[in-house]
């Protein structure tokens, strides 16, 4: 409960900091106190540096104090820049400001290494469980056992100078049918703390391994089978737990120190900004070290790229249009022409908006950005209320993706239109499959019922959306009128 509540103060925090403290304005106006370039060229591994500052000096950001431990010296940086490539990874809290800065940068490091390990499939050795001291560690790996767990235990600490350790579990007799595969990780400064992270995280996600219910990945990607993660299930080699990297001390200060040190040997700095909540009082950070991966970023990722996405999302329109204008002059990019489509999309300019997403498919995009596209082709000409010409992008669409859960939203829609009740249910049913707790599609699905005269069935399935949301108003008036008649 003490983490739960922890986990909500650092969000929280952060999010409050981000909408609250800073100065907005462009790079050119505060480079004399910003930290340098390199590091925003570094955060995405933009390797173009003039190009890459010509486009990232046309965008406002919002700077914020900072301090660089490597460095040591006070700093500013753009705040919405780092949170559009890492998002909440990073933040944490903490009793004192040394106790976050230390989860916060453990967590990053995890991150990173789950990225480069999940994304290139590396094998890694496995850890031998005999090694294993702590107690705690035992008792925990004792329990899996105990319950016929199948669990695989991992260095996954690459060459960072800190420990990561990666955690695959299953139970053979309830997967795949009522239990996932849980696949996570925990970073410490001590290995063995390393290890009971990774378990503890992997018991959360699980469950009791035999339930309806879904976890949502964080660090490292849900794998759908076993041939997914033949690179964790095949052994490598094996090693002692004592191998691993130990950077740890009683001293919290010193094991930052400790920590920083070893990845300023890798050419990583650590920057911390004190996102403490003025009112909460609990001490909060978010650690920021550019280089570092966070998930499988998009293969197009450069300053560019995140240039456009941020403009896109500026409150003023128009001027985010004429900034993108500016940055598609610059590179002539698939995803300057896709933000300006969201741009119009934004504006209600529908046919404008699908005049340039047909033109950023036209591009050459990236394999993971071609389905997105689609989606939002299919989105205008349902906002046009063409549904017939809507479907075809969004069936392809699903063909290079069929894991977005809005675009059987989409269809479910156009299906509903076009007053196909049977084919709609079938993909708002996809949708619920997906994501269980998706009240709208629940109801989605009633009224659909409800206009095949399946009343039984449309009273039920309005009923659950309310369960999960009680504030549907249209489900809530339907549900009246049924029960009524």
């Amino acid at each position: 409960e003490a983490s739960a509540l922890m986990e909500l103060v650092e969000r929280y925090s952060l999010f409050n900091f981000i909408n609250s403290n800073y100065t907005y304005c462009s790079y050119k106006n505060i480079k004399n106190k910003a930290i340098s370039f390199k590091y925003i060229a570094f955060s995405v591994n933009d390797v173009d540096i003039k190009l890459a500052k010509e486009v990232f000096s046309q965008i406002p950001l919002s700077w914020v104090p900072a301090y660089n431990l490597t460095e040591r010296r006070e700093t500013f940086i753009p705040i919405d820049w780092f949170y559009a490539i890492n998002e909440y990874n990073g933040s944490a809290a903490g009793n004192t400001l040394e106790e976050a800065i230390i989860q916060g940068l453990c967590e990053v490091i995890e991150r990173h290494v789950c990225a480069i390990i999940s994304d290139k499939k590396i094998p890694t050795s496995s850890i031998d469980i005999q090694s294993i001291k702590n107690p705690v560690a035992l008792e925990l790996i004792k329990k899996y056992i105990k319950n016929g767990i199948n669990l695989f235990i991992k260095d996954f600490s690459l060459d960072m100078g800190i420990s990561t350790i990666g955690a695959l579990a299953y139970d053979p007799k309830s997967f795949p049918y009522r239990s996932e595969i849980v696949f996570t990780a925990g970073t410490h400064t001590s290995p063995e703390k390393a290890l009971i992270r990774a378990l503890t995280e992997a018991a959360q996600l699980a469950g009791d391994f035999d339930t309806d219910g879904k976890y949502i990945p964080s660090g490292l990607p849900k794998p759908a089978n076993l041939n997914e993660v033949s690179y964790i299930t095949h052994h490598k080699n094996t090693i002692n737990i004592s191998e691993l990297p130990n950077v740890s001390h009683l001293n919290i200060k010193k094991e930052i120190e400790n920590c920083v040190e070893v990845l300023s040997k890798k050419g990583l700095e650590v920057i911390v900004v004190n996102i403490t909540h003025p009112l909460i009082g609990i001490p909060a950070v978010y650690v920021i070290i550019p280089g570092t991966s966070f998930r499988q970023r998009a293969k197009a990722a450069s300053v560019p790229f995140f240039s456009a996405k941020l403009a896109s999302q500026l409150k003023d329109m128009d001027k985010a249009v004429s900034i993108l204008k500016r940055i598609n002059a610059i590179c002539k990019k698939y995803y300057a022409y896709f933000h300006l489509g969201m741009c119009y999309l934004r504006k209600e300019e529908h046919r404008q908006a699908l005049t340039h997403f047909k033109k950023a498919l036209d591009l050459n995009p990236e394999k993971e950005d071609i389905p997105i596209i689609y989606l939002y082709i299919g989105l205008c000409y349902k906002n046009l209320n063409s549904y017939k010409r809507a479907i075809v992008p969004l069936k392809k669409a699903i063909a290079h993706d069929p894991q977005i859960k809005e675009v059987y939203n989409l269809l479910g829609f156009c299906y509903f239109k076009l007053k196909k009740y049977q084919k709609s249910i079938e993909n708002f049913s996809k949708v619920v499959a997906l994501d269980p707790s998706s009240a709208i599609d629940y109801a989605n699905i009633a009224s659909n019922l409800k206009e095949m005269g399946r009343i039984k069935e449309a009273i039920r399935f309005y009923r659950l959306a309310l369960e999960l949301e009680p504030n549907i108003d249209f489900a809530k008036e339907n549900l009246k009128k049924l029960v009524k008649s």
